[in-house]
């Protein structure tokens, strides 16, 4: 009887080791994306601080926004819709990578929601990008489905509506 009782002791201690061991390797990968999660998002502000520090110190880019802002106002050069289009290309290229981290739940709704305001919010105030999202939007399918691109879609849709 007394060795009945170590074993099921044992056992018992055994079971308890590999729920305990299950539910720390949870605890840990949830760390792991929470600290994944945040290195994203550290990332993708990089690119906006970056864009906005050269904005600040770089007159030659701070008037290409200006220029952004008010096109009818400015003549634009070759070179200035190639930067234009170039800016498109970047606020695109980080709403698909702030798609592709919601999708793999490494970004929060709220955070998600911050990129698709802020492409609405570009939208709205730098008509002289409207051309580029257009084609970029109208030439990339993949695109067209993501969630994070709602203000696109309707851009594209007035556009189309205005053409018509």
């Amino acid at each position: 009887m007394k060795n009945t009782n170590w074993r099921e002791i044992v056992e018992i201690v055994g079971v308890v080791s590999i729920v305990a061991s299950v539910l720390l390797l949870a605890m840990e990968v949830r760390q792991a994306n929470q600290i994944a999660g945040s290195e994203l998002e550290l990332n993708l502000q990089q690119g906006f601080m970056q864009m906005n520090h050269e904005r600040a110190s770089n007159p030659a880019f701070a008037q290409l926004f200006a220029k952004t802002a008010r096109p009818t106002d400015h003549l634009i050069t070759a070179t200035e819709r190639e930067q234009m289009r170039g800016l498109a290309w970047h606020y695109v290229n980080i709403c698909v990578a702030a798609q592709s981290a919601f999708d793999n739940d490494l970004l929060s709704d709220s955070q998600f929601k911050a990129y698709a305001d802020g492409l609405q919010w570009t939208i709205d105030n730098h008509p002289g990008l409207h051309p580029h999202f257009v084609a970029i939007y109208e030439s990339f399918p993949t695109i067209q489905e993501m969630r994070v691109f709602a203000p696109l879609r309707e851009l594209v849709e007035a556009h189309r509506t205005s053409n018509q």
